[in-house]
């Protein structure tokens, strides 16, 4: 088969099989892969499946934080050129110098920014990703310990989208049920020599300490982890969903936008049930905010959420400032979120100023 590695047939059959039972696309698409063990298994995959697959670019962005990162670029590009697979490169658009440590939420903003780049300038519908079931233990590990809600807890979703300078891109992560030890034999029987990048072992980012410290303590306390987190979650996710669909027709009939903010019905925010007027605050907040796109959500913490539904409860006149420049006024029958430094008209609607 043109473009694959000369594979022995038993180990083709093993690849197709993984392969078939999670590579589905029908719209071309851009797959990100940095060259480590995940995206390279994904692009071997992809490159053995491409007779039923719609056509893929494969996308490397440099993050600019290591010297090494262009040659990884170019070794990328390399296995790309031998399997017959389009290649892009892309580099971030950040501020940071190399060698500087970044916090991992700005990598993961300018890293999508960057991939929607690719995908507008090449009119594709989405980018695939390498996540893993073991990338799966720990977001949900790493939410459930900064105090997340249920959506939050549930873990990735196999299809989402995130807003970023470029506009919205759609996330396909087709790997989330493939254990990386799997993956690690698609690479190890296609004799490809992946990218070990040293910063996966810097126990500074909190991701690499639950991979390498936590998570080989809970498998050897709990025998039957990460099954039964992962089976938990999916029942945690079952009941987010319904309180989202809730939250949603809520939303639209009690919330109402205005030039610098919104207006949120309080009567209809009291009555509400805390898991669906939570969900309210969250998500006029981060509608009203003018932060970027790599802004930190995480400090709109379940207390912040607390401090604004106490209100409601409470007197017309408090205030609460939430992060990311959105302040919170309480008035008699309405709900003010507004861009902090504006100014309320006699309408009590926010005005520009």
């Amino acid at each position: 088969m043109s473009g694959v590695p000369d594979w022995t047939d038993a180990k083709l059959a093993h690849v197709r099989a993984v392969g078939s039972r999670c590579l589905t696309w029908d719209v071309p698409v851009a797959i990100a892969c940095s060259g480590g063990v995940d995206s390279t298994a994904l692009l071997l995959l992809a490159s053995s499946m491409r007779d039923q697959l719609a056509p893929f670019f494969v996308v490397h962005v440099d993050h600019r934080t290591r010297v090494e990162s262009a040659e990884e670029g170019r070794h990328v590009a390399a296995l790309c050129a031998l399997l017959d697979v389009p290649f892009v490169a892309a580099d971030v658009d950040a501020d940071w110098r190399i060698g500087e440590h970044v916090a991992e939420h700005r990598l993961r903003a300018a890293r999508y920014e960057a991939l929607a780049r690719v995908v507008r300038a090449h009119n594709l519908r989405a980018v695939v990703t390498a996540h893993t079931q073991d990338d799966q233990v720990e977001t949900i590990l790493m939410r459930l310990l900064s105090g997340t809600g249920s959506g939050g807890a549930a873990g990735m979703l196999p299809t989402s989208t995130i807003a970023t300078a470029s506009g919205d891109l759609q996330i396909l992560r087709p790997l989330l049920d493939v254990s990386r030890s799997d993956l690690m034999r698609v690479v190890e029987d296609a004799g490809v020599e992946p990218i070990l990048d040293p910063s996966n072992a810097d126990t500074r980012y909190a991701r690499n300490a639950l991979r390498h410290e936590i998570i080989p303590q809970l498998r050897r306390l709990y025998p039957g982890f990460p099954a039964t987190l992962l089976r938990s979650m999916m029942l945690v996710r079952d009941d987010a969903m319904v309180v989202n669909d809730l939250a949603n027709g809520v939303f639209a009939e009690i919330v109402e936008a205005t030039s610098r903010g919104a207006l949120v019905d309080r009567n209809a925010l009291r009555r509400a049930s805390r898991p669906v007027a939570s969900r309210i605050v969250r998500r006029v907040a981060r509608q009203v905010s003018t932060a970027a796109s790599d802004a930190d959500w995480r400090e709109l913490s379940s207390e912040r959420i607390d401090a604004v539904l106490r209100a409601v409860q409470g007197r017309a006149g408090a205030k609460i400032e939430l992060p990311h420049g959105v302040d919170v006024i309480i008035e008699r029958d309405r709900v003010v979120f507004a861009q902090r430094g504006g100014r309320d008209d006699d309408d009590g609607r926010p005005t520009p100023g």
